[in-house]
């Protein structure tokens, strides 16, 4: 891959990792500044599972993809974040609902997965050497 398409796909990555990372944030700033009292705790344990399965998805999706070959760094990168992004926004309403701390794992969680596969120059040519069949 010529380095103007690496520094590209470099940028698109990060751009949209900062993107799905910075949303569930920005959420749990919001929903503890929401005073409500609780109205449905039974939803931590289901936000809780779903921010513990999330990152498993995600990065199993990114390791899959990363199987199929060249051009789908990127795409990789936002369908993994995108799983886990889900389960943290699922944490988020929860919390907002239950008030109950340990709803938020998902959004823990989704913060680690992004920093496991956050795009970087080495990432991507083991990306694309992996899907060439070369590591």
């Amino acid at each position: 891959m010529e380095d103007e398409g690496a520094e590209r796909a470099l940028r698109s990555a990060r751009t949209a990792a900062a993107i799905l990372v910075a949303a569930p944030v920005v959420l749990v700033a919001v929903a503890a500044a929401v005073p409500l009292e609780p109205s449905a705790p039974s939803l931590a344990t289901p936000a809780v599972l779903a921010g513990l399965l999330a990152p498993a998805l995600g990065f199993h999706l990114y390791r899959r993809m990363q199987e199929a070959g060249t051009g789908r760094f990127v795409r990789a990168t936002i369908v993994s974040l995108a799983c886990t992004e889900a389960g943290a926004t699922l944490g988020v309403v929860a919390f907002l609902l239950s008030r109950e701390p340990l709803a938020l794992v998902g959004v823990a969680m989704h913060v680690l997965l992004a920093g496991a596969i956050w795009p970087s120059r080495e990432r991507l040519e083991s990306f694309l050497s992996t899907g060439q069949g070369g590591g």
